[in-house]
C-alpha cells in the first residue's frame, strides 16, 4: 500500500498503533510456531490449554468482525430481532456443558468427525468433514469481506487491496503458529475487541445532541428495540423463527463445529473444558447485546444529526464512517486494531479447523494413511495455506454482491449451504438405534430439501414451487427431515453391532456420557 495514501487518511500515531498490533501478532506466531513438532501440537496444543484461555478464545471466535461491524449494522438497518438467535445459544451451551464436553473429552480423537465414523460409519464422517470444510470457507470469506469493508473506508484504500493483503497476513501467521497461536491471539484479540467497542459507545454517547437518555428514548419510540413480531408466520423473520432456528443451530454447532469441539479437546481437562464453555456463555450474551446497542445508538445519532453521505453507504460502513469522522487521533488506530482483531480471531480458528479436518479426516484416513508425522505436519500447513487462499477468493466474490446486511447473508448461507451435519451428529449422540444404512437412505431426501429451495431461489423453478418457509428455516427443516426419516428407517434397518467407542483413560470416569 502506498504510504502517502495511508498518511492522507490516518495520522502517524494511528498507524503506529495498528503496526504494533500486527507486530505483536507476528511475534506470537513465531513463538508458538517453534513448538509445533507434530500434528498433536499443531491441532490441539498438546491438549494442555487452560480453560480460561479456551473460554476467551471461544468468545473471540464466535464474535469476529460479524459482531463488531455486522451486529451494529443489523441494529442500525432494522432492529434487534436478529439478536434473538444469538440469545438462543444459552440452550446450546448448556447442552454442551453437560453432554458434548464429557462426550468428546472421553474420546481419543482429534476431530468431531472421527466420532461419527465410530457411530455411523465412514460415509457419515467423510460427508460431514467435506461439508463443514466448504461451509467454513464460505464463512471466513464473508468475515474477511466485512473487515475489509471497514479498513477500506478508514484507510481510503481499494477493498481488493485490503482483502488480498489482509488475507495473506492472516494466512501466514495461522499457517506458522497452529492452534496455540490461534487460541492465545484470540485471548488478546477479545480484550482489544471489547476495548474498541467501549470506546465507540463512549464517544457516541458523548456526541449525542440530547445525551444518551435522549438517544435511547428516540430509538425506543421508533421501535428500534423490537425483537420482531410474536405472530406465528414461518415465512417471516418473527421472534419465534429466530428463537427456534437459533436454538437448533446453537445445539448443532456445539457438537458438530470443529472450531468448537477442537477447543473442548485442547483444554487440559474435562473440568477446564466445561469452565471454558461457562466463560463463553456468561460473557458472549452481554457482548452481543452491547454491539446491538451501539448500532441502535448510531441510528439515533444520525437521526438527530442527518448525514447525507449515509444514503450511499451500506449498513456495514456506518461504524467505520463514525470512527473516521468523530473519534480523536490515536483512538481511531485502536478501533482499526479492534476490528482487525475481531476478524482475525474468527478467521484463524476456521483456517486451522479446515486444516485439521482435511489432514485428519481426509488425508490421514483415505489419501495418505502411511505418511509420517512430519509429512502430516507439512500437509497441515499446506492445507492452512490453501484455506487462506480460498478465503481471499470468496471475499473478493462477496464484494460484488448486493445484500440487506451481512448478518442476513450469513444466516442464509448457513441455512442453505450448511448441509445436514447437525442432524447427523444429533442422531449419532442421542439416537443409538440409527445405523449407517438408515442414515445413507435418509440423507438424499434431506439434502434434496436444501437443493430444492436453492434451485427455486436461483429462479430455475417457479416461485410457487418454493417451500413456504423463510430461508432461515431451511436448515432446520432439512435436518429434522433427516432425523425423522432416518429414525423411521431404523425400524427396518436397525444398526448392527454395538459400535463401542474407545474411551480415553484420562477421562474414563465420563464413560457413562457415551
Amino acid at each position: 500500500m502506498p504510504p502517502p495514501l495511508l498518511a492522507a487518511t490516518l495520522p502517524a500515531i494511528d498507524l503506529v498503533v495498528i503496526g504494533a498490533y500486527f507486530l505483536a501478532t507476528a511475534a506470537f506466531a513465531v513463538w508458538f510456531g517453534r513448538r509445533n513438532a507434530d500434528t498433536e501440537g499443531y491441532f490441539l496444543g498438546g491438549r494442555n490449554v487452560p480453560g480460561w484461555a479456551v473460554g476467551l478464545s471461544l468468545i473471540g471466535t464466535s464474535i469476529s468482525s460479524i459482531s463488531f461491524i455486522a451486529l451494529p449494522a443489523a441494529a442500525f438497518a432494522l432492529d434487534w430481532r436478529l439478536l434473538v438467535a444469538n440469545y438462543a445459544v444459552i440452550i446450546g451451551m448448556l447442552v454442551a456443558v453437560f453432554v458434548f464436553v464429557p462426550l468428546f473429552r472421553a474420546l481419543p480423537y482429534t476431530t468431531a468427525y472421527e466420532f461419527l465414523e465410530a457411530r455411523l460409519g465412514r460415509f457419515s464422517r467423510l460427508y460431514c468433514a467435506l461439508t463443514v470444510m466448504l461451509f467454513q470457507l464460505l464463512r471466513i470469506g464473508t468475515v474477511l469481506f466485512l473487515v475489509s469493508v471497514t479498513i477500506s473506508v478508514l484507510l481510503d484504500v481499494p477493498i481488493v487491496w485490503v482483502i488480498v493483503l489482509g488475507g495473506l497476513f492472516i494466512l501466514l501467521y495461522t499457517v506458522f503458529g497452529g492452534i496455540e497461536v490461534v487460541i492465545w491471539t484470540d485471548v488478546v484479540q477479545t480484550f482489544v475487541l471489547w476495548g474498541g467497542a467501549i470506546v465507540i459507545f463512549g464517544y457516541i454517547a458523548f456526541e449525542m445532541p440530547d445525551g444518551l437518555g435522549g438517544g435511547l428514548s428516540r430509538a425506543w419510540h421508533a421501535d428500534k428495540f423490537s425483537v420482531g413480531s410474536f405472530g406465528w408466520n414461518l415465512q417471516e423473520r418473527t421472534f419465534w423463527t429466530l428463537l427456534f432456528v437459533g436454538t437448533f443451530d446453537a445445539i448443532a454447532n456445539n457438537c458438530s463445529n470443529q472450531t468448537v469441539v477442537q477447543r473442548y479437546i485442547a483444554a487440559s481437562s474435562k473440568r477446564e473444558a466445561q469452565k471454558a464453555v461457562w466463560i463463553s456463555l456468561l460473557l458472549s450474551i452481554p457482548t452481543w447485546t452491547f454491539f446491538y446497542l451501539v448500532g441502535t445508538l448510531l441510528w439515533s445519532f444520525y437521526n438527530a444529526l442527518p448525514d447525507p453521505g449515509l444514503a450511499a453507504m451500506t449498513p456495514e460502513e456506518i461504524v467505520p464512517h463514525f470512527t473516521l469522522h468523530y473519534l480523536p487521533v490515536g483512538v481511531t488506530g485502536l478501533i482499526v486494531a479492534a476490528i482487525i482483531a475481531a476478524s482475525m480471531s474468527s478467521l484463524d480458528s476456521s483456517i486451522n479447523a479446515v486444516s485439521t479436518i482435511g489432514t485428519t479426516d481426509v488425508l490421514r484416513r483415505y489419501l495418505t494413511p502411511g505418511a509420517t508425522e512430519k509429512q502430516f505436519l507439512l500437509y497441515a500447513k499446506l492445507l492452512s495455506a490453501a484455506a487462506g487462499a480460498a478465503m481471499i477468493g470468496i471475499a473478493l466474490v462477496i464484494a460484488t454482491l448486493e445484500m440487506e446486511s451481512v448478518v442476513d447473508l450469513t444466516r442464509r448461507i448457513a441455512s442453505i449451504f450448511g448441509g445436514v451435519v447437525g442432524g447427523i451428529f444429533l442422531l449419532a449422540i442421542f439416537v443409538p438405534r440409527v445405523g449407517p444404512k438408515a442414515l445413507l437412505l435418509a440423507l438424499p431426501i434431506a439434502v434434496g430439501v436444501k437443493v430444492w429451495y436453492g434451485v427455486v431461489l436461483a429462479g430455475w423453478l417457479p416461485a410457487s414451487w418454493q417451500i413456504p418457509v423463510h430461508t432461515y428455516w431451511v436448515g432446520v427443516v432439512s435436518n429434522v427431515t433427516l432425523m425423522v426419516v432416518a429414525y423411521a428407517l431404523s425400524f427396518i434397518w436397525p444398526r448392527s453391532g454395538s459400535r463401542e467407542l474407545p474411551v480415553e483413560e484420562r477421562d474414563a470416569d465420563d464413560a457413562a456420557a457415551l
